[in-house]
């Protein structure tokens, strides 16, 4: 192994140890009864970094000494292959074979085994072509460190494994929209856990919501495959972008208050989504857009809808008719069931996890204004994340816009 190997695996190294610690502290169970209720069903970061992170940087090695680089035209036919077969085996799990005759369920299984096979095959060749295109673009735009020789690197080194993502459960208040907690949870969970997890915590006067995690900021970070090459290219930015900010003021102060979560993810989120569409725009082409076959039909504004429904939910709950309020939301939730959105569910829990993305159209709130304004104000999204990177408190924001 050459010193440049070395040194890339002894900083991963380091670095996963300290990342691993600072997610069990972001992820730590601060309530015993609360913890002592979902332990059974909990997801453990520490086990999935034993279990995953040796192999992936044996195999960067390995890749790094005996591997050929692919050609443009092997890559594209690489990750095509790998987001139909993504697809194939989502339509078949969402199928249900429970639900299907017994000679079709297994026929149906024994596809989705071929389905998985075949993706664990090519995913660490998947995962190495998307890791440079990505590293490339975030170097480009202006986050690589340079060497005295020329040499650009990032820092921390971008590292993910796909694989499906851990549930993530939110914990909030009854009486008021707040993430006040949230539990990593295991990846298998069928909906008679999920219904269990969220009654025992109901039962103890809070709002629990249990939903698949779009990715975690581990190291390597855990991307979940997807059939959706725009979702791949953002998460995997998104989640480096948050183990960046894991070494600056922003991200240190995470879990200090809900506000700064907000800001956390949001961030993350916007800067997740320009390295992806630059990611696709540079390596991909940009999607063509869909062909007209008729009048336009006017689309059900889900995002307007949801700004209403959280806007009365915190009016029903400013005057403490909690009651009301979880009311309103199951009349909501089934209306937005007509218009061809199901939610499992919709309630605090629900409003306030969701609500960490504020630059979400449907959950736009004050930081996401902020964010966007100060965005736009930048030369660049290097200097937008550079500057962001130092906030400490919900009030630094408003502080920068004033500048």
């Amino acid at each position: 192994m050459d010193k440049p190997t070395f040194k890339r695996g002894l900083l991963a190294s380091i670095l996963s140890f300290f990342l691993i610690i600072g997610l069990w502290l972001a992820f730590r169970p601060s309530a015993k009864g609360l913890y002592k209720t979902i332990k059974p069903y909990t997801f453990s970061i520490v086990n999935w970094e034993l279990s995953n992170a040796p192999a992936k940087w044996f195999h960067e090695a390995k890749n790094h000494f005996q591997q050929p680089a692919l050609s443009t035209d092997a890559q594209k036919e690489l990750i095509g292959e790998y987001l139909d077969l993504a697809s194939k085996l989502n339509r078949l799990e969402a199928e249900g074979m429970s639900a299907a005759g017994q000679t079709s369920g297994e026929v149906h299984y024994r596809l989705a085994q071929i389905f998985r096979y075949r993706l664990a095959q090519i995913s660490p060749q998947v995962e190495s072509v998307l890791q440079e295109q990505v590293r490339t673009v975030l170097i480009a735009e202006g986050f690589g460190q340079r060497l005295p020789s020329g040499t650009a690197f990032l820092l921390p080194p971008l590292s993910f494994k796909m694989t499906p993502a851990p549930n993530i459960l939110s914990i909030s208040p009854r009486e008021t929209i707040e993430l006040k907690q949230t539990f990593l949870m295991d990846a298998a969970l069928d909906d008679a856990q999920i219904k269990t997890i969220e009654s025992n915590i109901e039962k103890l006067g809070l709002s629990a919501y249990v939903e698949r995690s779009g990715g975690i900021a581990t190291y390597p970070s855990l991307i979940p495959p997807t059939e959706n090459l725009d979702s791949v290219l953002s998460t995997i930015a998104h989640e480096w972008f948050h183990q960046y900010l894991f070494f600056r003021p922003l991200g240190r102060h995470y879990r200090s208050t809900y506000q700064m979560t907000t800001i956390n993810e949001t961030v993350a989120n916007m800067a997740g989504k320009e390295i992806g569409a630059r990611s696709r725009s540079l390596y991909y082409g940009t999607p063509d857009a869909p062909g007209k076959t008729g009048p336009p039909v006017p689309a059900f504004n889900f995002a307007a809808a949801m700004m209403e429904i959280r806007g009365q939910v915190d009016k029903y709950l400013s005057t403490g008719d909690i009651e009301q309020a979880e009311k309103f939301m199951e009349e909501q939730r089934l209306f937005l069931a007509t218009r061809g959105y199901r939610l499992r569910k919709l309630n605090q829990a629900y409003l306030a996890f969701h609500s960490s993305y504020a630059d979400d159209p449907a959950f736009s709130n004050i930081i996401g204004q902020q964010l966007r304004q100060l965005r736009q104000r930048s030369t660049s999204l290097a200097d937008f994340v550079k500057v962001v990177s130092q906030v400490t408190t919900p009030d630094g924001l408003p502080r920068l816009l004033k500048r």
